[in-house]
């Protein structure tokens, strides 16, 4: 119990604290960006915003507050040279874990055929747009585009051979990707699935269903539900009639719809963009 109290003196909490005021304040400028700019209702559970916050606060309020509390002694020899390493460790090791949440965040979300994918920042680098030409594709946040595959089925072969020889992922061809006309905004109305249909047999899910449209009674009628395939989980986007806004996931996986007219190819399509 001694030696506890003698490690744990008053000056070395006076540190603790102090540098975990400072981390907190930069924590917290951080977890804004996140939650309203990166990773934004409802993208923020399904596509990585709970793993990007842990591993900022990991970095930045435990790595470096602790590593002061070790190594803090008042009349230590050197000490500001050791506190001086432990700023740059956790500043090197904070800006590296913020890079990496920054790019993995959702961008854009394309509407690929019968469900929504989101799509991170590096990726639409990958797919060849610029931030600017995203902006344009739709005012929503993050802005959503439709991927305008081929009607014709000489093209759609020609474009899944092209993306086979690529190992080009269907959703990273935005050479395709187009803005959110009226045309374009029917065509995924038309995605929307009828979930009373779709979970009559499913009696966890219709419960889970059920209870989503207690909770939010005033606005169930002006909503639909398209099939959303985020990184961490395949659920049931909850989608504006009108706006086709993002409002909210339920955490449900229902099968597209198939229509009376899909074609073979089409369905190759969405496939391809799994390799």
């Amino acid at each position: 119990m001694n030696k506890l109290t003698a490690f744990f003196t008053k000056e070395k909490r006076q540190a603790f604290f102090i540098h975990l005021g400072i981390s907190l304040g930069i924590f917290l400028v951080l977890l804004y960006f996140i939650l309203v700019y990166w990773y934004p209702h409802p993208l923020f559970t399904t596509d990585g915003g709970w793993q990007g916050i842990r591993l900022i606060a990991f970095v930045d309020i435990i790595l470096g507050p602790l590593l002061t509390l070790v190594v803090y002694k008042k009349a230590k020899p050197r000490l500001v040279l050791d506190l001086t390493i432990i700023a740059v460790i956790q500043l090197s090791a904070l800006v590296s874990g913020t890079w990496v949440v920054y790019s993995e965040h959702p961008t854009l979300v394309v509407f690929i055929e019968d469900h929504f994918k989101p799509i991170t920042a590096y990726q639409v680098n990958e797919a060849g747009v610029t931030a600017d030409a995203v902006k344009q594709l739709s005012k929503h946040h993050p802005p959503i585009a439709f991927l305008d595959l081929p009607n014709e089925a000489d093209a759609m072969q020609a474009l899944l051979k092209k993306l086979i020889a690529e190992q080009r992922p269907l959703s990273l061809v935005g050479e395709l990707y187009r803005p959110l006309t009226e045309s374009n905004m029917e065509k995924i109305r038309h995605a929307a699935v009828d979930m009373d249909s779709a979970l009559k047999d499913r009696p966890e899910d219709m419960a889970k269903y059920q209870h989503y449209k207690k909770q939010n009674v005033d606005t169930v009628n002006d909503v639909i539900y398209i099939p959303l395939h985020s990184r961490y989980i395949y659920s049931m986007a909850v989608v504006d009639r009108n706006t086709l806004r993002l409002v909210d996931v339920l955490d449900i996986l229902v099968n597209p719809k198939n229509t009376a007219d899909e074609s073979n190819d089409k369905q190759l399509s969405v496939q391809a963009q799994f390799f």
